[in-house]
């Protein structure tokens, strides 16, 4: 995702509509790049059990603020998110060490890696999740686990480096070609790594 620099640190940007917006998860805003004084209150975001949503108006490029029904007026355009604090980690460090510095406290907990698309996750059989080495808000749970021609990976969205929303995976499907930004990738690990898949599938199987 690309960075650019506003205030005094870079932070990524996403876009609604046409419209290019900084995530800052330090101040909880999403902030028009081109207009500054346009911010959208991250607090007006619907959260869900699986992603966060937002109905965004680009008539005022800000969120949608009339009643919301099943079906979204039709020129409201509708954003799923895994998580802001994962799109911008430095900016939810930032909020925490004001909050409480202690945060950083450092663990000698020893869980084994996993790369996943480029990037590097340790793998927590006890939460049953991936976590991003470098981003600890970035986490893929393992339910999310697909196999493809025997081998066991994710469709992962590369703009925010999580699993790719059925509504995406369904699009890609349907174009002529996939988009390069959604990939299937395999998890590559030690042994380690693949005992605890093939041990929670397993257990899931077992519970059908």
């Amino acid at each position: 995702m690309e960075q650019i620099s506003i205030y005094t640190r870079p932070r990524p940007v996403i876009q609604l509509g046409e419209t290019w917006f900084f995530v800052d998860a330090q101040w909880q805003y999403l902030i028009e790049v081109e207009n500054p004084e346009n911010k959208i209150d991250m607090g007006e975001a619907r959260s869900f059990k699986d992603h966060i949503e937002i109905w965004y108006d680009p008539l005022i490029r800000n969120c949608y603020n009339g009643p919301f029904a099943e079906t979204p007026p039709e020129h409201i355009h509708i954003y799923w998110f895994h998580s802001f604090s994962a799109l911008d980690p430095a900016g939810e460090a930032a909020k925490l060490d004001e909050l409480n510095p202690q945060w950083r406290v450092k663990s000698d907990i020893k869980l084994p890696l996993a790369e996943i698309a480029g990037r590097y996750f340790f793998v927590d059989k006890n939460y049953s999740c991936f976590y991003e080495v470098n981003n600890c808000w970035n986490s893929i749970s393992f339910k999310e686990i697909t196999c493809r021609k025997k081998a066991k990976g994710f469709f992962i969205n590369l703009n925010y480096h999580n699993t790719a929303f059925p509504h995406e995976i369904a699009a890609a499907s349907k174009a002529p070609i996939w988009p390069e930004h959604i990939v299937f990738a395999p998890i590559n690990g030690g042994t380690k790594v693949h005992k605890i898949i093939y041990g929670y599938l397993k257990r899931k199987h077992m519970q059908r």
